[in-house]
């Protein structure tokens, strides 16, 4: 019979827990090494798309104030900018050239404009 002291007594359990508990956080550390570039890159990208996002504009002049004889309309519902264009075009005047100058001074890169959108309409 062998009689074993308590004292002495370690099971080959025992260690093995604490080494794969280090080895999990060694392996850890190596992976968030190895990826840290990856990592970095990607939380920059993120914070660069949403702020890009805060910072987008619409089309429209926004806050800009018109200037000496300019006139600022607001875009009514079924309006275009050919009929806003003819409403305030001089006798005689090209209604397409007002056009381009009232996307031109809105810096509008299309024709497209929705009700309760802000435009400033040159003068002549």
């Amino acid at each position: 019979m062998i009689m074993m002291n308590e004292g002495t007594y370690r099971s080959i359990y025992a260690n093995n827990d604490a080494a794969r508990n280090h080895t999990s956080n060694n392996a850890t550390a190596r992976w968030l090494r190895s990826h840290a570039v990856k990592l970095t890159a990607c939380i920059l990208l993120a914070l660069l798309l949403f702020s890009s996002f805060l910072l987008i504009r619409t089309n429209a002049s926004g806050g800009e104030l018109p200037g000496q004889g300019e006139l600022q309309v607001t875009v009514g519902s079924g309006d275009s900018l050919w009929s806003i264009a003819s409403r305030h075009a001089e006798a005689g005047e090209d209604v397409g050239f007002l056009v381009y100058r009232i996307k031109e001074r809105n810096n509008l890169t299309h024709v497209t404009i929705l009700p309760g959108q802000q435009l400033i309409i040159p003068n002549s």
